[in-house]
């Protein structure tokens, strides 16, 4: 993986932010 923002604490941080909203909006959406 060349994405180094993943391996970043605040970057890792901002990409749960936006990705978990849309996990539990389509686990619950099911």
């Amino acid at each position: 993986m060349a994405d180094t923002d993943a391996f970043d604490p605040d970057g890792l941080r901002r990409h749960w932010d936006r990705l978990l909203p849309l996990l539990d909006r389509a686990v619950r959406g099911r």
